[in-house]
């Protein structure tokens, strides 16, 4: 009994003691709300001070018959802005024949998006520019390629990708961490060796599943806040809470038949109709208060303004104003499905680029000095190699490679000259010659210019002793396999004239030379052409053209082998074919007898007399035509092993030989097979000899006002995609 005595007033003590602290708490609380709504009312009281002393201000010394003209023109404003809110304007009401059909609108996925942009950072490349003991290091990543690649990524409105150079790789082995960036898409690097590979992260933004929404006449109800309000007339509009618009990712519109529209606009407006409604009101009873003579001053219409004005925010807690968006189609849209913006989340890829655009050359490449001129440009160039020695100190304006050790260097008026690098000696040296082209022919010679103004004077230097092996006076200069040729273009007696040098690699001795028209290299065998002009007609040939003096002209046609020894006994009239993988080249005698001979102008000996017409060999096969207009093949042994049944015959090329009987078009086989039937009627052919592939463009009709249509075929008859 004496301890439960004890006992029962001390839980009675613990009792009292909450219930005391939960009342100080709520006396906190209560305080606490009262200072939040005192603090509250002082400032809606100082703002209210403030806005009725810029009103009255504002003012000025304006009279309450000119503030009310104010007031009036406000109204009407109002009443204008109110009209033009019920206002609706359509497009021109679309049937049939204004009807476009698209490709259904589909979203990109966060896979095919992923998959696509790495890619295309995996494809990157990265270039290096020296500036004294410093690298800028930069990528050939593009903003826009990124939209290129995923169409329709770009409604997505995501932020920039944020590309980072987080470690380079050096040649010797060793990297480094860069210290600075430049700007968003150069990186800075404290060395100045040469870069190999870089590493970088690419932070980029895809999105999440996107919803859809389908309306129609019967299904017009609110979903995720936007309405179908109407659906007529090629125009769709939708109703939808103010600052939904930007949620949507893309509205597309079905006929029918489920066909999807073209979009021809889009507009939208937000409809505060009710504050509107209500402010027009407020300015009306302003003024009949005015004219009532309840205000009687401008300082009470400042009172009036701050106390009885309609609150924007207050007002749209009751009625929240509402966006209305309008689209036009071509067409007539009778649903529509609304793509909104999923949620999104960024991703971040680690990669390694290892392609470089640098300009190393033989282990060199130009850079600059970290010193500025007074224009901000870097003062010289110099060249340095791939530990970052000066092998030529920077002392030149610019200094560009050109082609092998000859680099182009320009002074500060801009003119340029070439000078040739000294490795041993570590010097550059001016050249009496300019270059043009950089290519290294055979990987050892170059062709020069006279000067930088001039491409048509032309010599030719040997890289590997860096002499000029061919003077400067030619117009061209050509080097195909073991040949190099030259020609110089004269005009004589009104005419032009060409001389021609042909010379070999091999020693740089000159084998062949004179007046050639023309001149071509054919699988190692040389082919000139010359023309004979006379006065008169020479009786054992036949005419092939006159000039302008009324003489007459012949050509002649030798084949040269590779000493410059000419191999046939006689010329010939005309050679329109090269030699092929058959050996066998279709020439003309000067008597006009047409046949074909081999590498060492040897006559074929297989019987051509029963041909009235021979045509040039093609993976194996001549076209040849009897006396009566038929063409059938040939092989290389001269037996005929596709009979005469064509009217026309093309080369085989492709494994194919178009052909035509009776207007009719078919693709054949060596073995006469028909592989495919062409319809129409041929506009041209893209063949050639012993080719691979082969490219026909027929025409037919279809009877409308476009009624020619063009349909290009393979070697096997299938239609090539435009």
């Amino acid at each position: 009994m004496i301890t439960n005595t004890f006992r029962n007033p001390l839980k009675s003590t613990y009792l009292w003691l909450l219930l005391g602290a939960l009342c100080s708490i709520g006396m906190l609380v209560l305080y606490l709300q009262t200072q939040a709504a005192k603090v509250q009312r002082e400032t809606q009281q100082a703002a209210n001070l403030a806005m009725k002393e810029e009103l009255e201000s504002e003012f000025g010394d304006k009279t309450l018959t000119e503030l009310k003209e104010k007031l009036s023109e406000q109204i009407e404003s109002l009443d204008d802005l109110s009209s033009l809110a019920s206002l609706r304007i359509s497009a021109a009401s679309s049937d049939d024949s204004d009807t476009e059909e698209i490709k259904p609108f589909s979203p990109p996925s966060a896979a095919d998006i992923q998959a696509k942009f790495d890619q295309h950072l995996n494809s990157l490349e990265f270039g290096q520019k020296i500036v004294g003991g410093f690298s800028y290091v930069q990528t050939d990543f593009y903003e826009y390629s990124f939209d290129l690649l995923v169409p329709g990524y770009d409604e997505y409105q995501y932020p920039p990708v944020q590309l980072k150079t987080t470690l380079v790789h050096f040649k010797d082995g060793s990297s480094l961490n860069p210290t600075t960036r430049d700007s968003d898409d150069v990186t800075i690097v404290n060395d100045n060796k040469r870069i190999v590979a870089v590493d970088l992260s690419a932070t980029y933004t895809l999105p999440g599943a996107v919803k859809q929404l389908t309306f129609d006449e019967k299904s017009k109800a609110r979903q995720e806040g936007i309405a179908l309000q109407s659906i007529k007339d090629g125009e769709v509009r939708l109703t939808m809470p103010a600052g939904e618009h930007d949620k949507l990712l893309s509205v597309q519109a079905f006929n029918i038949q489920g066909k999807a529209l073209k979009l021809n606009g889009h507009s939208s407006y937000t409809n505060d109709a009710y504050y509107i409604e209500k402010y027009n009101a407020f300015l009306k009873e302003t003024i009949k208060r005015i004219d009532n003579g309840n205000i009687s001053d401008t300082k009470q219409l400042a009172s009036y303004y701050i106390d009885h004005q309609p609150s924007k925010e207050e007002i749209a807690k009751e009625h929240p104003p509402e966006t209305l968006a309008d689209y036009q189609f071509s067409g007539t849209p009778t649903s529509v499905v609304v793509f909104l913006k999923p949620t999104s989340h960024q991703r971040t890829y680690s990669f390694t680029v290892t392609e470089t655009r640098d300009n190393y050359v033989n282990g060199l490449t130009a850079a600059v000095d970290d010193h500025y001129d007074l224009d901000g440009q870097f003062d010289f160039y110099g060249l340095i190699d791939e530990q970052g020695q000066w092998l030529i100190k920077p002392a030149y304006h610019r200094l560009d490679h050109v082609v092998d050790d000859y680099y182009r260097i320009t002074d500060a008026k801009d003119d340029d000259q070439i000078y040739l690098l000294d490795r041993a000696v570590k010097t550059l040296t001016p050249q009496p010659f300019y270059i043009m082209d950089d290519t290294l022919y055979q990987n050892r010679y170059v062709v020069i210019n006279k000067d930088s103004d001039n491409n048509q004077v032309k010599g030719l230097v040997d890289t590997n002793t860096h002499k000029v092996i061919l003077p400067l006076k030619y117009d061209s200069i050509d080097i195909e396999g073991q040949f190099i040729t030259t020609s110089k273009h004269l005009r004589q007696k009104s005419r032009d004239v060409f001389l021609r040098e042909v010379y070999l690699q091999s020693n740089g001795k000159m084998i062949l030379d004179g007046q050639f028209y023309g001149l071509e290299i054919n699988d190692g065998i040389i082919i000139t052409h010359s023309e004979i002009r006379t006065p008169k007609q020479l009786k054992a040939r036949q005419t092939q053209a006159m000039d302008r003096d009324g003489n007459y002209i012949y050509s002649n046609y030798d084949l040269y082998n590779a000493e410059g020894k000419r191999l046939n006994v006689e010329p010939y009239s005309d050679i329109s074919d090269h030699f092929g993988q058959d050996g066998l080249l279709l020439v003309t005698d000067i008597k006009d007898n047409t046949f074909y001979i081999n590498r060492e102008a040897q006559k074929s000996k297989f019987d051509l007399s029963s041909f009235q017409q021979i045509k040039p060999f093609s993976n194996g096969f001549a076209a040849v035509q009897d006396n009566n207009n038929k063409f059938g093949y040939i092989d290389t042994q001269g037996k005929l092993v596709i009979p005469f049944l064509y009217d026309r015959a093309e080369v085989f090329s492709g494994g194919t030989a178009l052909t035509a009987e009776a207007d009719v078009y078919r693709l054949i086989s060596p073995d006469s097979t028909s592989v495919a039937i062409l319809p129409g009627d041929l506009r041209s052919g893209s063949i050639a000899k012993d080719g691979k592939t082969a490219r026909y463009t027929f025409v037919t009709s279809n009877g409308g006002e476009d009624d020619e249509v063009y349909t290009d075929y393979d070697q096997h008859g299938a239609v090539i995609p435009d």
